[in-house]
């Protein structure tokens, strides 16, 4: 069996929600919150700017670093009269003073497409005589690359990086 109750005369009424009343101290207390959220959030944002600002200008002195030190290795090599004694004092003043773990030194000769060694650091950090080795560098595309880009500056980036023709490990050259 089913029962029902139906109210006579009754129309349907939607159904009003149940407005709260906000006291001014609920009030008083969500805007010292919404407030307290934006000031955290001003500060955050502050502290990035900050921490960006002190990145860029650590950059900036090791970049000013670098210039006044390969200035004051110019400064040096320009003394040099011997171009043997300037062609090491290139690859020692290059690891000594400039920070680079290897470096080879080689005169190229694009009449003839010869590459000649003057001098290096060997994989034990010692200074070498290279100036036995030469070898065509028309086949090479990275030399190719260099001899006709204007900049003259080629970067590559994780790359082989030989040993008397053999790949010792990865890395880059310029």
């Amino acid at each position: 069996h089913l029962v029902s109750f139906v109210r006579p005369n009754e129309p349907d009424k939607p159904k009003k929600p149940k407005e709260k009343k906000i006291t001014d101290e609920e009030l008083e207390r969500i805007k010292k919150e919404v407030e307290e959220k934006v000031r955290q959030e001003e500060e955050q944002k502050r502290k990035e700017i900050e921490e960006k600002l002190h990145q860029s200008e650590l950059a900036l002195q090791e970049t000013l670093k670098i210039q006044q030190d390969l200035h004051n290795v110019g400064l040096e090599l320009a003394d040099i009269e011997d171009a043997d004694e300037l062609y090491k004092q290139v690859v020692l003043q290059a690891r000594e003073k400039l920070g680079f773990d290897r470096i080879g030194l080689y005169l190229l000769n694009i009449d003839t497409g010869v590459m000649t060694g003057t001098y290096g650091v060997a994989p034990n950090g010692t200074l070498r005589n290279e100036q036995a080795d030469s070898f065509f560098f028309l086949f090479q595309p990275w030399i190719h690359e260099f001899i006709y880009n204007k900049d003259r500056l080629v970067l590559s980036e994780d790359i082989d990086l030989y040993e008397q023709q053999k790949i010792i490990g990865r890395g880059w050259h310029m």
